[in-house]
């Protein structure tokens, strides 16, 4: 069986198109193989280890534990992971999804954090909270999702 890849533009969710002249038992294999992966990957139940990243020409799987947070900028979205911001080919919202639940949390509409990562919160003379990350990266955490933050951090102690 032959396979192929088209990247897309913007981030969607993938989908998977099989073209034969006949469905045979290998084709519906295929199928059934795509939809289960399909329902593990937006169960809130599955949890992502490695996620692959771009930064400039090079392409690397990333541990997941290992990332600061999530932000979007400019209709993409990235991870820090170490100095670095590596392109991810998927959305806030089908991380969300996807990111334990014990190590991130989503603080704005433009951002999730690793809990692992973060050293503490800040106000600033505006009156934002700021979250700091270990590797010295300031998030600013919209007053929207304070209680749930606060709530995450009750339950961690």
């Amino acid at each position: 069986m032959k396979a192929s890849f088209q990247q897309a533009n913007e981030p969607i969710e993938p989908f998977a198109l099989i073209i034969a002249q006949e469905r045979t038992a290998i084709v519906d294999s295929a199928i059934h193989l795509l939809e289960n992966l399909q329902d593990e990957s937006t169960s809130n139940n599955a949890n992502l280890d490695m996620i692959s990243g771009v930064y400039g020409k090079q392409n690397s799987l990333i541990p997941v534990s290992s990332i600061s947070f999530f932000y979007a900028a400019d209709k993409k979205v990235f991870a820090r992971y170490g100095k670095r911001d590596w392109q991810i080919n998927l959305t806030l919202k089908m991380l969300a999804a996807q990111l334990s639940s014990s190590h991130f949390v989503r603080v704005s509409n433009s951002a999730i954090i690793n809990m692992h990562a973060l050293v503490r919160f800040d106000l600033n003379l505006a009156g934002n909270y700021l979250a700091i990350l270990q590797d010295g990266s300031t998030v600013k955490v919209s007053a929207r999702y304070i209680s749930t933050i606060k709530s995450r951090l009750i339950s961690h102690t």
